[in-house]
This record gives C-alpha cells, sequence and structure tokens, in this order.
C-alpha cells in the first residue's frame, strides 16, 4: 500500500456514491423496499452486517492491491 494516496481515496468515494445514487435511481421502489425492511432489523443485526461489508470491503482492496 506504499502508492496509496489521497486521489485513491477520493475516486473511492467517488465510485461509493455514484453506485449508490444509480441504485437509487435504477430502483427507487426496490430501495424504499429495503429501507422498510432494514428499519425492522436489530441494531445489534445491522451492526453484524456493516461489519461483515466492512471486512469484504477490506479484503477486496487487498487483493486489488497486491
Amino acid at each position: 500500500m506504499d502508492n496509496l494516496d489521497g486521489t485513491s481515496f477520493i475516486v473511492a468515494i467517488g465510485m461509493a456514491l455514484f453506485l449508490e445514487g444509480a441504485l437509487y435511481a435504477l430502483f427507487p421502489k426496490k430501495a424504499q423496499n429495503m429501507m422498510r425492511l432494514l428499519l425492522e432489523k436489530p441494531y445489534h443485526t445491522l451492526r453484524y452486517i456493516g461489519i461483515a461489508l466492512a471486512c469484504v470491503g477490506v479484503l477486496i482492496i487487498g487483493f486489488v492491491k497486491t
């Protein structure tokens, strides 16, 4: 990770925002249904899902950077 700089971070944030925005634009009804589903889940379940997704993200970054 010696070539990780601020530009890479900004590009990653931009890509995440693009993907999330595209999903809302393409599938607004499904996005609303997913939000309702998430509101019904207990906090600890959402925390575990968030931790798992963050770990997957770190693994993907690790594989790409090596």
